[in-house]
């Protein structure tokens, strides 16, 4: 199907499809909108943390995580949520520990991978709220680097911020 706004053949664009942001008394086909979706539920509000005192990056103190029910004691750890990154990076030492208690996980010279098929229970604690990652999101991996944690969509496409 060829479609056209203002002169404009959207089969000529690199994208594929729209994104529709309407409500869901526009929706041609009566069904609730990604719109609609994005905010249903409720909100847990946590404080931004600073570098040297500056608001730099959208950091938030992780209070644990746990797998399998099992919290691994990871304390006074910060986290730069990033839209730009794909998976979760952590230290070194933070992602051994974690992947230590992943079932059939491996280490290749600092990369963790996860086996597609596991069925690994794994949360982030953050404040009092545990946020669940789903089994299939784990097979991304995590990278150990230097400094804080950077937690991107593997977790982020799971809740929403504000």
């Amino acid at each position: 199907m060829e479609l056209e706004e203002n002169g404009y053949t959207f089969i000529e664009a690199e994208y594929d499809s729209i994104f529709g942001m309407g409500f869901n008394d526009f929706s041609e086909i009566k069904t609730t909108t990604p719109f609609s979706n994005m905010f249903t539920g409720n909100l847990n509000y946590n404080n931004v943390s600073t570098i040297d005192s500056k608001y730099k990056y959208w950091i938030l103190d992780v209070n644990n995580n746990s797998i399998n029910g099992k919290k691994l004691n990871f304390k006074n750890k910060k986290a730069i949520f990033d839209t730009g990154s794909n998976i979760i990076y952590m230290p070194y030492e933070d992602a051994a520990t974690y992947y230590k208690f992943i079932n059939r996980s491996s280490n290749n010279y600092g990369h963790f991978t996860v086996p597609c098929n596991t069925t690994d229970h794994v949360a982030y604690i953050i404040g009092s709220i545990n946020y669940n990652i789903d089994q299939s999101d784990l097979i991304t991996g995590q990278i150990g680097i230097d400094g804080m944690w950077i937690i991107g969509d593997t977790f982020l496409k799971n809740d929403y911020s504000v």
